[in-house]
């Protein structure tokens, strides 16, 4: 189920003044009520929504019904309240890499160009998983259809204090944004988000394709002191606030924990280094 927290969804921020993005949370309903006909479950996954034009776009991941590897699909409302509607068809595909998740929308102001970037799960089926980026057009079609890969997780190292494995299991949550001084920096999550060696990194270009060089961790349970437990899911929003995620109560389901919502304020050194300030439970 994917829900509306008042005019807040639960991993992006759309259709709200961001002041009050991380305060007077209510559910307002599901936000997807409708099976689209191409899957074969409401288990949805990874939501993220952007205004463009007279609409809003809801891009989320579904099992397909025909061989239950995950899909993009893409779903329209008019309204910030009103509940959206999928689209017949999925808008990526990309079984033999293990399927496609977590989508992200992300618009370049130097060009006001829109895209779509998402991660194929190949850790799912045991080879590489990469992020991915494709250019969508004003009625979120796709413009082509050769998607530019812009990282792999093959190339990110295990950070201190993070095990003794050489490079990370895999990564996701793709988030893309634009330093004060134009370098492009790709945010993600990478490890098991089933432990606290999860943890966010980002990497950086001078162009929108790239390539993009791993720079460092961002945020990790030992950076953040433990204040934040596996940090992962970051979204910014805002231009200066990020939500992101965490475990408490416990690592791991089986254990009785469960991933909480914490929010920070992001800034910047040196005109493209990104740092996270004021980490915050969100209760």
């Amino acid at each position: 189920m994917l829900r509306f927290f008042n005019s807040l969804r639960y991993r992006r921020c759309s259709f709200c003044d961001c002041r009050y993005a991380t305060r007077h949370l209510q559910v307002r309903g599901n936000a997807l009520p409708h099976t689209p006909e191409w899957s074969k479950a409401t288990d949805f996954w990874a939501p993220d929504v952007v205004v463009w034009g007279d609409q809003a776009l809801l891009a989320f991941s579904a099992p397909s019904k025909e061989n239950g590897k995950r899909r993009i699909g893409i779903a329209t409302t008019k309204s910030a309240t009103a509940k959206f509607e999928a689209r017949d068809y999925p808008f990526i595909i990309s079984d033999t890499e293990g399927g496609v998740i977590d989508p992200a929308f992300f618009k370049d102001h130097n060009t006001g160009r829109y895209y779509l970037l998402y991660k194929n799960d190949g850790n799912d089926i045991k080879i590489p998983s990469h992020l991915w980026m494709i250019e969508i057009d004003s009625n979120a079609e796709l413009i082509g259809s050769n998607p530019k890969k812009l990282l792999t997780d093959l190339s990110i190292p295990n950070p201190p204090h993070n095990g003794t494995e050489r490079v990370v299991s895999t990564i996701e949550n793709p988030e893309l944004a634009v330093a004060p001084d134009g370098t492009y920096v790709l945010f993600f999550s990478a490890g098991n988000y089933g432990t606290s060696h999860y943890f966010t990194g980002y990497a950086t270009s001078k162009n929108l394709y790239g390539p993009y060089q791993y720079v460092a961790p961002l945020l990790t349970t030992h950076s953040t002191g433990g204040i934040v437990v596996g940090p992962g899911g970051l979204d910014i929003f805002g231009g200066t606030h990020v939500m992101l995620h965490g475990w408490v109560n416990g690592i791991g389901y089986h254990r009785g924990g469960h991933r909480a919502l914490y929010t920070g304020q992001l800034s910047w050194k040196n005109g493209h280094r990104p740092y996270i300030e004021n980490l915050k439970l969100n209760q």
